[in-house]
Parts: structure tokens; sequence; C-alpha cells
């Protein structure tokens, strides 16, 4: 058989088997959404065959694997001989190479995906037999603690019905020998005259009717209901109380806050204050110093001019000189500070 038709061959049984996955995915299908013993057991027949069939082919491709795989050197051709028809057959031409590699390439990854595909069906057809006995053993035990609790029931109710007929009949009992004792009394009051005094003093109860009883035991139960309403009313009004206390705390909390918070502030605020009171002083001690300067430099600065101006003066003739004496008035205590403007009036444009 020639190669190219050996390489035919597999390609038919690759689609084949591909054939084959498709139908098993849908009998899987089946069997999931199927409750029948005999799906499942034609599924694992398929199963079987299928897995036979995937040795088969594995054993296919390794062999075409082996017989397109060239031999590993002059040493191998050595310890392993090999006939020259032999090796013609096992030599391929590049074209059949090629091709058998292209085949190669187009069917593994499709192998490869059908298989996984095909381990995952069978992980989630396995997992939903774990689910479906695990759904009939809670179904049991639902089924079984009903019936057990449905006998208890029974079981309980009949021993209430019993024990209110014993009751019942007890109750009557008490009251026909109630009615005789009352009988018995009136007849023996009507016969003796004087007053009985009993060694022991015994307290008797009015005669009381089963139906005076019931009424009575109906207004104790409206009493315990009034009683139970209130204690609802009061458990409601604590709740309500706990709810106000709890915001009005919050609200406490909230102002402690709010409270740290101006205090932290008025701190800043008083430290600022302190620095800008600082920062003032030296300011006011500056201007005063620079003032003083400034006084002591005009002083001096006057002084040089008059001693200038006097060091300019020259010969004047002794006529007119009472004339000239108050020709020129001269202001005095111009260097004085009550004359001169204040500090903050220095940067107004009056004080240029």
């Amino acid at each position: 058989m020639d190669k190219r038709e050996e390489l035919q061959a597999l390609q038919d049984d690759l689609q084949h088997h591909a054939e084959e996955v498709k139908s098993l995915q849908n009998l899987i299908r089946r069997t999931l959404t199927s409750k029948k013993d005999s799906d499942q057991q034609a599924l694992q027949m398929q199963l079987d065959l299928f897995n036979k069939d995937i040795k088969k082919l594995h054993e296919k491709i390794t062999a075409t694997k082996d017989d397109e795989t060239p031999e590993a050197g002059e040493n191998t051709k050595e310890k392993q001989p090999v006939k020259k028809n032999e090796k013609k057959l096992r030599n391929m031409a590049p074209e059949d190479q090629e091709n058998a590699y292209q085949l190669k390439a187009m069917m593994m990854p499709q192998v490869y995906s059908q298989s996984k595909t095909l381990q995952a069906e069978l992980m989630l057809y396995n997992r939903r037999n774990e689910l479906r006995s695990l759904r009939k053993h809670h179904q049991v035990s639902y089924n079984r603690e009903t019936n057990l609790s449905a006998v208890t029931t029974l079981h309980i109710i009949s021993l209430y019905e019993r024990k209110a007929r014993e009751a019942e009949h007890r109750a009557n009992a008490l009251q026909e020998e109630l009615d005789r004792k009352d009988g018995e009394t009136g007849s023996q009051s009507k016969q003796v005259s004087g007053p009985i005094r009993s060694e022991k003093s015994q307290i008797y109860l009015p005669p009381a009717k089963v139906e005076d009883l019931a009424k009575k035991n109906q207004i104790l139960i409206e009493g315990n209901q009034d009683q139970k309403r209130e204690i609802q009313r009061l458990k409601k009004e604590n709740a309500d109380l706990f709810l106000k206390v709890k915001h009005f705390s919050q609200e406490r909390n909230h102002a402690m806050s709010q409270l740290s918070t101006s205090e932290m502030a008025r701190k800043d605020l008083l430290t600022r204050f302190q620095r800008q009171k600082t920062q003032h002083d030296r300011l006011s001690k500056s201007l005063t110093r620079q003032s003083a300067d400034w006084i002591e430099a005009r002083k001096q600065r006057d002084q040089e001019e008059e001693e200038l101006r006097w060091r300019q003066v020259g010969h004047a003739a002794p006529h007119g000189a009472y004339d000239r004496t108050f020709s020129h008035p001269v202001p005095r205590n111009i260097d004085q500070p009550r004359n001169m403007y204040p500090v903050t009036a220095y940067a107004e444009p009056s004080a240029a």
C-alpha cells in the first residue's frame, strides 16, 4: 500500500472518529436528560468501544510517525541493519511528508479538543449521578423525618385528647360529689338548730359550678391577655427609649467632638494672636527706634546746615542791623516730637 493511501485511510479513520465523538456527545446528553438504566448501560458500552477505537487510532498514528521518522545516523544503521527495499518503503517523497504533516496539524487539534470535551462531559455525567444519589438520600431522610413527625404529632394529639376526657370525667365526678355534699349540709342544718363547733377550724367554700369556673377562667384569660398586651407595649416603649438614648448619646458625642474642635480652633487662634502681637510689638519698637534715629539724623543735618550757614556769613555793615534782625523770622522747636506727624500718618498723601 502506498503512503498516500495510508494517509487517506488515516484521514478516513479520523473523520469516522469525529463522527463517533459527536454521536457519543448526543448519547451523553440524552442520558443526562433521561433517568433510564438502559441508557446508562448503552453509554457505558459505547464508552468502552470508543476507548478501544482511541487506542487503535493512537497505535496507527504512532506507527505512521515511526515510518516517517528518518534514521538517526550511521551508528544506528550499523547496529540495526535494514534491507534496501525496506529503506525505500520508509523513505517518502517530500510531497507525501508535507501532506502527512499537514494532515497531522489539522487532525491533532480536533482530536485533542474532542477528547477534552468528552472528558468534561464524563465529569458532568459523574457529577450528575452524584447529585442524583444525594438528592435521593435527602428525599428519603425528609420522608422519614416527615413520617416520624406526623406519627409523633398524632400520638401527642391522642394523648392530649385522652387527658382532656379524663379531666372532664374528673370534673363531673367532683361536681357530683360537691352537689351531694351541699345536699347533706343543707339537711343537717335543718335538723340541728344550735351551732356546731369543730375541733379544727375549717373554711367552707361556696358551691361552684362548671359554668362559673369557665367564666372565671375566661376572665382570667382576658386579664392575662391584657397583661401581655401591656407588657408588649412596655417593651415597645422601652425599645423606643433605648433608641432615643442611643440617638441622644450620638448627638452628645457629636457635640463633644464639635466642642473639642472648637477648643482646638480657639487654641490655634490664641497662638496666632500671640504671634501677631509679638510681631506687632517688634514692629512698633522698630518704628520707634527708626523715628528716634530719623529725629537724631534730622538734628545733625540741621546742625550741619546751621554751621555751614554760619561759615558762609560774611561782613555785614552795622547800619540797618536792627531792621535785619526781624526781617527773617525763624520758627522755634521745629525738631520736637510734638510738632511731627505720627508714625501711622507717614504713608498718607498729606504727610509728604
